[in-house]
């Protein structure tokens, strides 16, 4: 162990800034986890909304079973290529180096070898294709077959554990997703090297049917279900008398250690009398049986997929098509467990949610997005980086005093000096609402201000919270254009702020500037491109050379790492992102056709990570997090290790941190400690070194050298001047990964906290 850190260099570093957010951390384990990326841009954290897609269970050796997705429809009907995993807990997107080409309406299944074999669909000038396709866990493998099915799309395909070969069933070239129906279908099976033919029969069934494996006792066998039900015999479609009339729906087979197995089905659409979506789950087990309504489960929709998760036992359901409105696609997760009970795993939101960054406990805080008292749409979601966890309104789903009602339109910030997520206003079901509620991280509560800005301008709220002055600031937009100040007691209008009358622009705390930022917004039909800021006093249009195009409906956030307001999306057709530094506003990220990026978005929610340093942006279901250099990149699919705080950096008391390298690694680690945040990006003072220093100074940091895995030990003087004063580090690692260069760790945080 190491001790370095006289009280007077503590408090020269200390003093120096002010306004880095909190980070509180405690023992943890300190795992190495790979060379720096200096990759810059919009990270997909879930899988897009998506229809059509295909989606099975991966059996992997290793034991690390994976459900695996591929491709599919996006918004804009953009045909996907990407290839996702989920390990039980999060999704992550894999970069294989070889993968098929774009395509929906492909099906795969697990293969006899425990790889996952794909095949078929319709590429994005909707031709068939016929192409044969294998998973092993890294990467996709192109199979030459002498003989395959055919061209199709909308196929089934199940994996037949009793006679070892997956079994596909399609009507060969003809796209019935477009509308037709077959007469003649083919069935083939595979044995993991290569196609048979089984039989040609005239079941007549419509495609994007389901198929699954029964491992009942009694079963044994592949279902087949769309408006009948069949199984295959090994040689034939054998009818089975119970039957359910639907079709576009998903079915997964349970395993047999699964309450004895069976095959669940759930949404489509009704085949006899009118169409229209089912939101009913049943379970087959010799016959169909419908299970009870539960008190939320997901909506209905065709084409969506699921596979049984062997992590958290149950089947996970993704995506699919509501049929509704433009934005039907869906791409919420959630998860099937055996005794019936459907659990959401990731929020599925409306319009214009409310984010905010809970600082003191690291993660991120969203509700609202509904503007109707339907069962779940009321939830509060609380996300870490990693997993989502739901809060369920006490009162079951509908209004009350004791949760927020339903809303959309509505707005949260975190007030950092009383450590309370701040909620007001929006829209409900019944009107517009001009409330204000506090979250705490378990309960919401009701301030009964006696004072509060009227609902007749608060239908579009925006709200800022100034840690300078230690007030949350909101300006009004609706009809009456004014801003308010809340100091967690009251609500108090500023009549002397000249508001700017603007329809739903947007608002952010620019924390090195010491003032709160506007940008863009409506003045009648007329979108705008200003920027005003607000010192507490007044509004003020300032003319910076350079402007994002105009827009509205558009997100905000401050990034306190590197000191900037990010702005994204926006109506019309908005998918570009900009930084404002307190002086001008820079394009932060291009779009370029083809890129991995959101589509475009508009009436979404963002906020700031500062423990991860990554901007975090929820659309609908989805989750984009904005990765830049200069950020604490701390998870795997950025390869970046953790620097580890070993205990609090309380005063008085040793603060020890551990720089993580690889086993064995020599040539030694080291702790650069500063007091300022990057700003701006510099390149490192250290010659050689892979990626830039997240943080530095006018000065020189403080230089230690230690062996690696090994705790630095920081003595803290007991001086109370100091208490929440902020302290920045980052780690070196010289290894022989890198013999000539040296790998980053994230940049740690902290602030110093009274005994």
């Amino acid at each position: 162990m190491h001790s370095f850190l006289s009280p007077a260099a503590v408090t020269a570093a200390s003093l120096a800034f002010f306004v880095l957010p909190v980070e509180s951390a405690t023992a943890q384990t300190c795992p190495f986890i790979g060379p720096v990326s200096n990759y810059t841009g919009w990270v997909p954290r879930t899988p897009q909304v998506r229809t059509a897609h295909a989606m099975a269970r991966f059996e992997d050796p290793g034991g690390a079973d994976r459900v695996v997705i591929f491709g599919g429809r996006t918004d804009g009907g953009v045909i996907l290529d990407d290839t996702w995993s989920w390990d039980g807990v999060e999704w992550r997107q894999l970069f294989p180096t070889n993968r098929p080409s774009p395509r929906s309406f492909a099906r795969m299944t697990m293969d006899a070898n425990g790889s996952i074999v794909l095949y078929g669909g319709r590429d994005a000038s909707a031709n068939l294709l016929s192409d044969t396709w294998t998973w092993d866990g890294s990467d996709w493998t192109l199979e030459s077959a002498s003989s395959a099915p055919g061209p199709m799309a909308g196929h089934g395909m199940a994996f037949d554990r009793a006679n070892d070969y997956t079994v596909l069933r399609g009507a060969v070239g003809v796209d019935p997703t477009g509308g037709g129906i077959p007469l003649d279908s083919d069935t083939w099976t595979w044995d993991g090297f290569g196609w048979t033919f089984q039989a040609t029969d005239s079941l007549g069934l419509y495609t994007s049917f389901g198929m699954a494996y029964d491992a009942t006792p009694g079963g044994q066998r592949v279902i087949m279900s769309a408006g009948a039900t069949f199984e295959w015999t090994g040689t034939a479609w054998t009818s089975l008398p119970s039957t359910t009339s639907r079709s576009g729906a998903v079915l997964g087979g349970l395993p047999q250690s699964d309450a004895g197995g069976g095959v669940v089905l759930f949404g489509g659409r009704t085949t006899q009398g009118p169409i229209s979506l089912v939101q009913q789950t049943e379970i087959f087990s010799g016959g169909w049986t419908s299970m009870p309504a539960t008190p939320i489960a997901p909506s209905g929709a065709v084409d969506a997929g699921m596979a049984y998760d062997t992590n958290s036992p149950g089947l996970i359901l993704f995506g699919g098509d509501a049929g509704v409105t433009s934005s039907s696609l869906r791409g919420q997760t959630w998860r099937w467990n055996s005794p019936g009970i459907w659990t959401p795993l990731s929020p599925s939101l409306g319009l214009v949610p409310g984010a905010a960054y809970d600082a003191a406990r690291g993660v991120v805080v969203v509700f609202g997005g509904f503007s109707s008292c339907l069962p779940g749409t009321d939830a509060t979601w609380e996300y870490d980086g990693t997993t989502w966890t739901r809060f369920a309104n006490p009162i079951s789903g509908c209004p009350g005093i004791t949760w927020p009602p339903p809303r959309s339109y509505t707005s949260m910030v975190y007030d950092s000096a009383r450590e309370r997520i701040v909620l007001f206003g929006g829209i409900g079901p019944s009107g517009v609402l001009n409330d204000t509620w506090e979250w705490d991280g378990a309960t919401w509560t009701r301030i009964n201000t006696p004072n509060s800005p009227p609902p007749n301008g608060t239908g579009h709220p925006t709200l800022a919270y100034d840690s300078l002055r230690e007030r949350t600031v909101l300006v009004s937009d609706f009809i009456d254009w004014a801003t308010w100040e809340y100091d967690g007691t009251d609500w108090v209008e500023n009549t002397l702020a000249n508001t700017p009358r603007l329809f739903d622009s947007r608002i952010a705390y620019d924390a090195r500037q010491g003032q709160i930022v506007m940008f863009g917004g409506r003045q009648g039909l007329i979108q705008q491109n200003t920027t005003y800021v607000y010192d507490g006093v007044t509004w003020a249009l300032v003319s910076p050379a350079t402007s994002p195009p105009a827009r509205d409906y558009h997100v905000m956030a401050y990034d306190s790492n590197r000191a900037r307001i990010v702005i994204h999306g926006g109506e019309l057709n908005r998918k570009d992102t900009w930084e404002w530094d307190g002086v001008d506003w820079t394009q932060r990220v291009q779009p370029a056709t083809g890129s991995v990026e959101p589509f475009v978005r508009s009436r979404h929610a963002m906020a700031y990570d500062s423990r991860r340093g990554r901007m975090v942006m929820v659309s609908r279901s989805e989750v984009w997090e904005l990765v830049t250099p200069a950020a604490s990149l701390d998870d795997a699919s950025v390869n970046r290790a953790k620097l580890c705080a070993q205990s609090d950096p309380i005063l008085g008391q040793t603060f020890d941190v551990t720089v993580p390298a690889p086993t064995g690694a020599s040539g030694g680690c080291f702790l650069l400690v500063d007091a300022l945040p990057q700003i701006p990006p510099v390149p490192s003072p250290l010659p050689g070194v892979v990626g830039q220093l997240s943080y530095t100074s006018a000065v020189p940091p403080f230089v230690l050298s230690a062996p690696c895995n090994m705790p630095f030990t920081l003595p803290l003087p007991a001086d109370p001047n100091l208490i929440d004063q902020p302290l920045t580090m980052q780690g070196l690692v010289y290894t022989s990964l890198a013999p000539l260069t040296g790998l980053l760790t994230d940049g740690l945080a902290i602030r110093l906290l009274e005994r």
